[in-house]
């Protein structure tokens, strides 16, 4: 299936994946250019064509649509920006590809009624390899996904076996030796023994606790990602490095970054890198916020990095452990991917810069914790808009005979292109009313009837009054039909108020949490 479930999508959400992704748009609009321009031209090319050849002929436009909102869904849905990208990538490449194949097919047949519509069939190929190439594009990011997911997973496994055997594997030995000691009663001192073998005993249970991020699944971890106050973790993780250490750069006071109970972790261990030193050599923690992120660096005089651990810091961990690189890289590498962030070392001018960029968030995630609109929640958007825009039709269908002149928009004079044209729209706005009421500081009104149908009945007037009442007048002007502005009659506001009234209605089942 195209919009196919996340597998984690339970994380707060952040600024930048609620950010429209540009990619989704890109295909929406490519897609929409071909069907208006040119696959319309295909299907009415024929004076008075029959109700069968009619449907036959609208199959393009139907499956133009389809595309156009699949790409819109896509842009605000909450898959990442990878992930659109890649698809947006293999849509284009599956445009060029079939336009150029269709292009050299239909070299020199430019006469006659063929050649009439050619611009329509070549149009049709275009949209049809765009299509298959958001198809394959969405298996491959898919696959990248999962793939990106299991190298992380077994970085956590190979971090947590080294750090296991380093660890307890030292406390063990220590526990053991003195164990023996007292019992072949050879111990110079029972206390001192004793002691040794309590404090192995807590070293061990401080590993294991604290290892506890590498032995959880990628469902686990995002299910224990929250909005964490980025102040209270930097002055906790300053208060475990020895030294001079200014903290400088923008307020940190009110602002909270997707993360857990390890933020501090990693934040000390970002702190920890450069040797402490005082006077001009000290390291300085700086904070940069911007409007989705916040980038956390320490820097300081020198080349306090080797190549090692930067590669380690900025891909992760090696496949043969190295013993000029400690376990602080590693474990910075992986809170952070765990995050959603990531590390960047830059040198320059005799110092050393490590840079972690973290998702910011709201104190409060909103309504689901999830980043845009679920894919769930989009599909049942798209039904609830069918539903709603076939009872509007049938108001209109029922007032003025025909929606032909909606089908007009797109070339298509006739009534089965108006419904299909009529339908799109619906589906479109729907996506819109439910996307920026989960978006919007009433979202709670998603969840209640009764605020959820006035707010609908709202959406629909306006949606009369601009969109119907406007926009469609100065388009049905634009291509050759006499429009009078505003276009605003009863029969019209009639079918909006009743279509606003369902998609309301169905407002708290479309996007109800599973």
């Amino acid at each position: 299936m195209l919009f196919e479930e996340e597998v984690v999508v339970a994380v707060p959400s952040a600024g930048n994946e609620r950010v429209i992704k540009p990619s989704g748009l890109l295909i929406a609009v490519v897609a929409f250019v071909l069907t208006r321009f040119l696959v319309a031209d295909l299907i009415y090319t024929t004076a008075a064509p029959t109700l069968r050849m009619t449907a036959t002929r609208t199959v393009p436009l139907v499956f133009g649509f389809g595309v156009v909102l699949y790409g819109f869904n896509l842009a605000i849905s909450t898959y990442g920006r990878r992930y659109v990208r890649t698809v947006a990538g293999w849509f284009a490449v599956g445009c060029v590809f079939l336009a150029a194949t269709s292009l050299v097919a239909v070299t020199g047949a430019t006469g006659g009624p063929m050649g009439a519509r050619l611009g329509g069939v070549v149009a049709t190929m275009v949209l049809t390899g765009g299509a298959a190439g958001v198809v394959i594009g969405a298996r491959s990011a898919t696959a990248d996904r999962y793939r990106d997911e299991l190298e992380r997973q077994a970085d956590q496994v190979v971090l947590l076996d080294r750090k296991l055997r380093h660890e307890v594997r030292n406390s063990i030995t220590a526990v053991r030796g003195h164990a023996d000691l007292l019992a072949d009663g050879l111990a110079p001192d029972d206390d001192r023994s004793h002691a040794a073998i309590r404090s192995g005993i807590d070293r061990i249970e401080r590993t294991i606790e604290g290892l506890e991020f590498l032995i959880r699944s990628t469902r686990e971890t995002n299910a224990s990602l929250a909005p964490v106050p980025l102040d209270e973790a930097v002055a906790s993780a300053r208060g475990t490095v020895e030294g001079p250490m200014a903290v400088r750069g923008d307020d940190i006071g009110s602002v909270s970054v997707r993360a857990d109970s390890n933020l501090t972790t990693l934040l000390a261990e970002l702190f920890s890198l450069p040797p402490a030193s005082d006077g001009d050599g000290a390291a300085a923690v700086e904070v940069a916020v911007d409007a989705t992120t916040v980038t956390v660096a320490v820097e300081a005089p020198g080349s306090w990095l080797s190549d090692r651990e930067t590669d380690v810091l900025v891909d992760g961990v090696p496949e043969y452990e190295h013993n000029d690189v400690d376990y602080g890289a590693p474990i910075l590498h992986l809170l952070a991917a765990q995050y959603g962030g990531g590390v960047e070392v830059v040198r320059d001018g005799g110092r050393t810069r490590v840079a972690v960029r973290l998702l910011r968030t709201g104190e409060h995630a909103p309504p689901g914790n999830d980043p845009g609109v679920k894919p769930e929640t989009l599909r049942r958007s798209l039904v609830a808009g069918l539903v709603a825009g076939v009872a509007m039709g049938a108001v209109l269908e029922a007032a003025t005979g025909s929606l032909a002149v909606i089908g007009a928009l797109y070339g298509a004079d006739a009534s089965i292109g108006g419904w299909v044209a009529h339908l799109f729209h619906s589906a479109v706005f729907a996506t819109i009313f439910v996307a920026g009421l989960s978006a919007s500081p009433v979202s709670g009104a998603l969840g209640s009837l009764r605020r959820s149908v006035p707010l609908g009945i709202a959406y629909g007037f306006a949606l009369w009054l601009v969109a119907a009442g406007v926009v469609m007048g100065l388009w049905l002007n634009s291509v050759g039909i006499p429009t009078e502005l505003p276009n605003l009659t009863l029969p019209s506001l009639l079918g909006h108020v009743v279509w606003g009234c369902l998609v309301g209605s169905f407002a708290p089942f479309v996007a109800r949490d599973e």
